[in-house]
């Protein structure tokens, strides 16, 4: 019951019907609603049902609206209504604002008929580096403050304490709703530099930095860049220019300490928490029946662990991430669907992940190390020398390396598609922290890494025995620091 606006202002107090279907382009006939006729009937028969509308996702014809509204009359409805696929596409079409607060609704249709060519081309670009997460997406309380947040303030703060807790997903559905609602320009910053290079105040933008002071543990030496940035970007916010800036919550601690927070108070106030323990059932119910619906696990599984899933989506360990890889053949196909096999993959991801990585073969690894040895991201076509590097680790071909990149591509890896070109990357930030995990137990792949990695990976990834960072992934024994020098 509640007031229904729609066509008729005037119709006060209403009684909704949804009727959803997944069968795409089925027409809703009659007989179809024989349930929801009788339900009106009672309805009717308590004064609850004068203004009675059927909402359905079916496409509905002409002659069937004619026969569904005189039955529905007939059995003492006041007034009946039938609003039908036509009429959701066309609120979807002309409401910015609820394609941003639903953004799985991109993912409905063909963007071009509600983007500008600019901001289309941009989007995509977005979307590639979604892959089909868009789909899955369930709007949580985090993603409507977030939403509220950059509405409100220009600039949201994201904050997490687990990894996997799902920012990425949400820093991309408002990137795609800036480009929709505000018609921002979008660029994917990745450091201070990148917005002094690219703000230009005069036109609309919509900034998305992610990990801005560290992915796995806090680099202090960005932090003078950033107090030079925070002036202009208060200035550029001023004018419209919109950021979404991504932290772990125990990075964003370490970094306060150095940041001239009154250069961008808002900063400081403009803060969005990720915390999974304040998922709601529904939500992790929804988030866990997505996964395994779109993912590709066979029917019989997925029918072994239906009256598990109540129970998985109670754990306090619940991730979204860890749900995903759930769905997955690739990541779960080889475990046991009973209970405590179950409870141990959602209670103990990180560890599930490393044994997947330290199962796979040597080729795949060096696939993997290929990545991690340069800071994340590779620009694809792959060069033969950065091949080589990452073969010699692991005593495999140049020429199976590059063959393993494509097979793990939409699992462990991810080929998308930015300004300058096609890059590979982590499929997801948690592959790099238990690939990290994998070579530092090795001291022969510690060596192998230091000899092969980048002076920008070294300075952020890199600690000597002995010293304590939270977040820093690989451990350099004494014995190697020749290797540093």
């Amino acid at each position: 019951m509640g007031r229904w606006e729609g066509e008729d202002p005037a119709a006060g107090e209403s009684t909704i019907q949804c009727k959803f279907t997944s069968k795409a382009q089925e027409n809703l006939t009659l007989s179809k609603l024989d349930e929801e006729l009788a339900k009106a009937a009672l309805l009717a028969a308590r004064g609850l049902a004068s203004d009675y509308i059927i909402l359905t996702n079916h496409p509905v014809t002409g002659a069937s609206e004619i026969l569904i509204k005189a039955a529905f009359e007939k059995v003492g409805v006041g007034r009946c209504r039938v609003f039908g696929y036509d009429y959701i596409v066309r609120q979807i079409k002309s409401s910015p604002r609820l394609r941003m607060m639903a953004p799985r609704l991109y993912g409905l249709g063909d963007l071009s008929d509600l983007l500008d060519a600019r901001a289309y081309e941009q989007t995509q670009l977005i979307l590639s580096s979604m892959g089909d997460d868009l789909q899955r997406l369930v709007v949580t309380d985090a993603h409507r403050r977030s939403v509220r947040a950059i509405s409100e303030h220009n600039l949201v703060l994201l904050l997490l304490g687990s990894p996997a807790a799902g920012k990425s997903t949400i820093g991309a559905s408002l990137a795609i709703g800036a480009a929709d609602i505000w018609q921002c320009q979008t660029i994917r910053a990745t450091s201070p530099e990148d917005i002094q290079r690219h703000l230009n105040p005069s036109i609309k933008q919509f900034f998305w930095i992610d990990d801005a002071w560290g992915n796995t543990q806090y680099q202090n030496q960005t932090a003078e860049a950033w107090n030079k940035t925070f002036p202009l970007m208060q200035g550029a916010m001023r004018k419209g220019t919109r950021f979404l800036i991504t932290s772990r919550d125990y990075i964003w601690n370490a970094a306060q300490r150095d940041l001239k927070l009154q250069a961008l108070p808002i900063l400081g106030k403009s803060q969005v928490v990720i915390n999974v323990q304040e998922l709601n059932l529904q939500e992790k119910a929804q988030i866990l029946y997505n996964h395994l619906k779109l993912g590709d696990q066979p029917l019989a599984f997925r029918k072994e662990v239906k009256i598990l899933l109540p129970e998985l989506a109670e754990l306090k360990e619940f991730l979204p991430e860890t749900a995903r890889r759930l769905g997955s053949k690739f990541f779960a196909g080889g475990i046991f669907p009973g209970r405590s096999t179950l409870t141990s993959f959602f209670k103990d991801p990180q560890e599930f992940l490393f044994q997947t990585i330290n199962n796979l073969a040597a080729d795949c690894r060096a696939a993997i190390a290929l990545i991690f040895m340069n800071g994340g991201n590779v620009r694809s076509p792959v060069s033969m020398e950065e091949l080589e590097s990452a073969a010699e680790a692991f005593g495999v071909t140049s020429g199976s390396v590059r063959v393993q990149i494509e097979a793990l591509n939409g699992s462990l890896l991810l080929l998308v598609r930015d300004e300058a070109g096609m890059v590979w990357r982590y499929k997801h930030p948690t592959i790099g922290d238990a690939f990290a995990q994998h070579v530092a137990g090795s001291p022969e792949l510690v060596e192998v890494y230091l000899r092969g990695a980048k002076p920008a990976s070294l300075i952020t990834e890199v600690v000597c025995a002995g010293v304590e960072i939270y977040g820093a992934p690989v451990v350099v024994p004494d014995s190697l620091h020749f290797l540093l020098e």
